[in-house]
């Protein structure tokens, strides 16, 4: 999980609004009554968490979504974590586009045995501010990658060491973007804060 009802809201956190750590308790407790975090006006919160939970899909383990965080609930502390839950048109713009990538990220799950019980890679492609990894199972290859720098990635990643063979066809889940290895390379372009998950069907 990337929050729960013991921790100030991943967004509050992404923005900047909580000064302090993710699980000093006490001060987010504190924050939520002298200083409730307001909503994010910029993008990068939103991007921020889109990555958060691009990782949490695509890795091990069975995801958990405490409510509310799947379009950016703000909050501190408990109780401030426990605002109520808001839907529809009262949500803004950069809130809908959150969840509407949540509901694509949730479809990417479901679609693809890889990400629920497949191998996991070691990194493709390891820097400060990227990371890449493939999961695979018979018949589903999947690769993930997460660029939090502030800007663009571009490069050829090598997806030889993940058992992915040339002449394999990807077409990207977010975009419908298509490329086909060869050389043992997957071509690619990442925007900066953005993630990409390049899928065999």
């Amino acid at each position: 999980f990337i929050g729960n009802h013991d921790m100030a809201r991943f967004i509050s956190h992404a923005s900047g609004s909580v000064p302090c750590g993710p699980w000093d308790i006490v001060s987010n407790q504190a924050a939520g009554w002298k200083s409730p975090p307001p909503q994010p006006k910029d993008a990068t919160p939103y991007s921020r968490l889109k990555l958060a939970f691009t990782y949490l899909f695509t890795t091990p383990g069975v995801p958990l979504i405490y409510y509310g965080d799947e379009f950016g609930l703000p909050g501190a502390g408990d109780p401030d974590n426990r605002r109520l839950m808001r839907f529809d048109t009262a949500l803004s713009t950069m809130e809908t586009e959150t969840l509407a990538y949540m509901k694509k990220l949730g479809a990417l799950r479901a679609a693809h045995v890889a990400l629920r019980q497949g191998a996991w890679s070691k990194p493709l492609w390891q820097e400060a501010d990227f990371l890449s990894w493939a999961r695979t199972a018979t018949g589903d290859q999947v690769v993930i990658m997460l660029n939090r720098g502030g800007a663009e990635k571009k490069g050829e990643l090598t997806v030889t060491p993940a058992g992915i063979a040339d002449g394999t066809e990807f077409v990207e889940w977010f975009t419908g973007a298509k490329a086909k290895i060869a050389g043992g390379k997957l071509p690619f372009v990442v925007p900066a804060g953005g993630a990409q998950v390049w899928t065999t069907k």
